[in-house]
């Protein structure tokens, strides 16, 4: 009846690893006695086929309970006793579990480690956040030991904790120190490769013009230093590997001494990001690059028809035709402009004005956090109509317009809307001709029943690593009940597939408590993601238990108050009012009637060096305040806006503005913001 009972009750585990721990010992110490065999591994199984996990602690070594008879029988069921009080004390499970991990590793030779350790059939494994280590099975137990020994040797990654004081303006890499060193490994590898590689006269391949992004991306540099026929050589013979992308970075048009190797004009700090001297950028000094891809990925054929193209794209005539066919790389595309490469791959990019700034990025471990990004979210409105939903609370719509008829109205607020489109992603060289920023556009139709649906900035933020301690997608509660239908499954799935975001905050369950909850986004929340400040005007769309709830969870400050349209009318978005730039900040200080919440805003403000420009309440209905900083092409401030809103700016408003951000974009929207409610800002939702 016993054996039943703790066979068929949860606390069968505890028992039968016990029980295995004995019946092994026995059976080890028996064969040794005949004929001197070896203990074999132990395997913490259950009678269910259910691997056994000891938080952390892991078993050092195979011999236990050295002592014979009641020493080790009462060892066994104090032991036993312990592993019911650590999984069953509900009153005090912290401190069943610290006597369990005290007797554990005393009596038991248990190893207590931070990390968490396995030891099953397949051997020990350990489970970390930022990689994973796999120690392999032996056949001898004196192996097992050794790399389970070493193993315990590194170090656990720590835990991030946000830090509020003092404000910075970047936080440490997140295995910042590992990327660089699997790179500076890879780089000797390839220094060895071609110290033996032989090469003609006319080939030539400087380790310096070399280096990676991560395992699978490398840059060579081909300009002054390297020369084509060295790197298709190279190339060819496998130098480069294990990297499955080889991207020939080509110097066509500076061909400076002072930026002859890629390491003169690029660094890498991190695996997500590049710094690059500002003059490589733009014209007439820019990159050219030339994909290869190895066979078989990437799109590539899986045959032997794969070629390295000559600078000229065409083949090389010194190669045989036999020595092209068999190349172990294929060209994928050419002539890319290496900055709009870096983009549509998702990396940033860090302007620099010198090279020991680039280095200082580098060696410093530190990246200064973003305040803008080049990458948005955006829906045309292709089914856009006045909501009459959110006009109870918007006073900034105009409600005389409801009654346009809708083919008309949807004409022209898709011709406003494309004049935006365009001047945010082209790329210009002159004021306002085009940012070149990267959009991912959406529409929407009648079907959805989301009149507001411009507007995505209200249902979803985006946060980087650097920023709250990892990649973060959080969806938010909406007042209007049609603004929730927005949150589209296609959309979600979209910012899924960028395979960037580790963490989602989900706040969506707020709308369905009672009484509700609602934060719209960053309608709701203007970020100082730099200093991670909140600020926050207080609504109906603007829940305070849920911004102090939403900061905990981030690791922001908040800045929470109360603002008034010129009617004494409570703003019902804290974007109408006030914009938050990397080195400037737009507010509506007479909207602020409480003496003590204004001089809080202006002091939060100044506290972090922002540039304040201050705008009237009529000036505030020209949508002066919602305004957004972005990132161009270039990895420069700019500042995004309506025609109608730049109009209302004075001339030394601008001049504040202008000093702060290389170009102002602006295009005329102004039946958008008179029939929707809502400017620029509402229309673009920021991708970090």
């Amino acid at each position: 009846c016993v054996w039943l009972v703790l066979t068929t009750n949860p606390l069968r585990t505890d028992f039968i690893l016990c029980h295995q721990l004995f019946g092994k010992q026995r059976k080890g110490r028996k064969e040794r006695r005949e004929g001197g065999g070896t203990e074999p591994a132990y395997q913490q199984v259950s009678n269910t086929g259910d691997t056994i996990h000891l938080r952390q602690g892991a078993i050092s070594k195979p011999s236990f309970f050295e002592n014979q008879g009641l020493v080790r029988n009462l060892s066994f069921l104090f032991v036993w006793n312990m592993g019911m009080l650590h999984r069953y004390w509900s009153l005090a499970p912290r401190l069943g579990y610290g006597l369990w991990t005290k007797v554990s590793s005393r009596y038991l030779n248990i190893a207590v480690n931070s990390g968490s350790w396995r030891y099953s059939q397949y051997g020990y494994q350990q489970r970390r956040k930022d990689s994973s280590l796999a120690s392999t099975t032996s056949q001898e137990e004196s192996k097992a030991e050794k790399e389970l020994k070493d193993s315990l040797q590194t170090k656990p990654a720590e835990a991030f904790v946000p830090k509020q004081e003092p404000l910075s303006f970047a936080l440490p890499l997140s295995g910042g120190v590992g990327f660089l060193q699997e790179r500076n490994e890879l780089h000797t590898l390839v220094e060895k490769r071609l110290a033996i590689l032989a090469l003609k006269k006319h080939e030539v391949v400087d380790p310096l013009d070399v280096t990676f992004l991560s395992k699978d991306v490398c840059l060579v540099g081909v300009g002054i230093s390297t020369t084509f026929d060295g790197f298709s050589a190279a190339l060819k013979q496998g130098v480069f590997d294990p990297a499955t992308r080889v991207l020939c970075v080509r110097d066509i048009f500076d061909r400076s001494e002072n930026r002859r190797t890629l390491s003169n004009y690029l660094a890498t700090p991190t695996d997500d990001a590049v710094a690059m001297l500002r003059t490589t950028l733009r014209f007439p000094h820019q990159r050219l690059v030339n994909e290869y891809v190895r066979v078989g990925t990437y799109g590539t054929p899986n045959t032997n028809s794969a070629q390295v193209l000559s600078d000229s794209s065409q083949p090389n005539e010194e190669s045989s035709t036999e020595e092209l066919s068999h190349g172990p790389f294929g060209l994928r595309r050419h002539d890319v402009n290496f900055v709009e490469w870096l983009h549509e791959e998702g990396y940033r990019v860090l302007p620099c004005d010198s090279k020991e700034q680039m280095e200082k990025l580098v060696q410093a471990g530190t990246l200064p956090i973003q305040q803008s990004t080049n990458h948005v979210l955006m829906v045309a409105p292709t089914a856009f109509t006045s909501n009459a939903d959110a006009a109870v609370d918007n006073h900034f719509m105009d409600r005389q317009t409801e009654n346009l008829f809708a083919n008309s109205l949807r004409q022209q607020v898709l011709k406003e809307y494309n004049a935006l489109y365009t001047r945010l992603t082209t790329r210009g060289s002159t004021s306002n001709t085009g940012a070149g920023v990267r959009a991912h556009l959406f529409t929407h139709s009648d079907h959805h029943g989301t009149p507001d649906a411009v507007f995505p900035n209200n249902w979803f933020s985006t946060h980087t690593d650097l920023e709250v301690g990892q990649c973060t997608l959080v969806l938010y509660p909406m007042k209007p009940t049609n603004r929730r239908k927005e949150r589209r499954p296609e959309f979600i799935n979209r910012l899924h597939a960028f395979q960037r975001y580790t963490h989602v905050v989900d706040l969506t369950r707020s709308e369905r408590v009672n009484p509700p909850r609602f934060l719209e986004g960053t309608g709701s929340l203007v970020l100082d993601r730099v200093n991670r400040i909140a600020y926050a005007v207080l609504s109906e769309r603007t829940d305070k238990w849920l911004t102090q709830s939403w900061a905990r969870t981030l690791g922001y400050t908040p800045v929470m108050f109360h603002a008034l349209d010129t009617r004494q009318r409570p703003i019902y978005h804290t974007n109408v009012m006030m914009c938050v730039g990397t080195r400037f900040a737009v507010v509506c200080e007479e909207s602020i009637a409480d003496p003590k919440e204004r001089e809080m805003v202006l002091g939060s403000l100044r506290a972090t060096n922002h540039a304040i420009v201050s705008i009237s309440q009529a000036q505030m209905e020209q949508f002066c305040g919602n305004v957004l900083e972005l990132e161009n092409f270039y990895g420069e401030q700019i500042l995004a806006m309506s025609t109608r809103a730049l109009n209302a700016f004075t001339k030394d408003q601008l001049d504040i503005i202008q000093a702060s951000v290389s170009d102002i974009v602006h295009a005329d929207i102004g039946t958008l913001e008179r029939v929707g409610g809502g400017g620029t800002r509402c229309m673009i939702a920021e991708l970090f």
